[in-house]
């Protein structure tokens, strides 16, 4: 039976880590588990979460990265979550995405950049705080967002051995 498509992302970044394990110091098990054949398997995360905290929607420069991070990581199978916090929360609000460019003259919005990952399976969250902030509710938040994740939402989440963390 050949492997869906999904399932040969997953082996070729298993296959990757293990090249990427032999070469690191064995010894640490943090890195390597065991497997019953006594073989050693990088452990991989399987979630990403990218943290938008520090991120100004006032400067266009610092927009395309992360959203395109997000678009790779949740079109190499990974779970993607982006959480817009602090200024970079107004990212979330209907009309303010398309108004951006990362670029002065690109025809391709922040808003573009955030569907395109939204189409690859990444998932977007907006600050609680950020509605009184900015003076929104849940209906101003743009389609894509999937909803409001809290800071002990995302604290615990971020501290799953499971997860790896970007912030912007």
């Amino acid at each position: 039976m050949t492997p869906r498509r999904g399932e040969r992302r997953r082996q070729k970044r298993s296959n990757a880590a293990m090249s990427n394990a032999d070469a690191a110091n064995s010894a640490n098990p943090a890195i390597l588990r065991e497997t019953d054949e006594s073989v050693k398997i990088a452990a991989m995360a399987k979630k990403l979460i990218i943290v938008l905290v520090n991120t100004d929607p006032r400067n266009g420069e610092e927009l395309g990265a992360p959203f395109f991070h997000a678009a790779v990581a949740a079109a190499m199978d990974f779970e993607v979550q982006v959480i817009c916090a602090a200024t970079a929360g107004r990212l979330m609000k209907k009309g303010v995405a398309e108004r951006l460019t990362v670029k002065p003259g690109a025809d391709k919005t922040v808003y573009d950049f955030i569907r395109d990952a939204h189409e690859h399976g990444a998932r977007f969250y907006a600050c609680p705080a950020n509605l009184d902030l900015f003076e929104m509710t849940e209906q101003d938040l743009i389609p894509e967002c999937a909803g409001l994740m809290g800071s002990a939402a995302m604290i615990a989440q971020i501290m799953d051995e499971d997860c790896r963390v970007l912030t912007y």
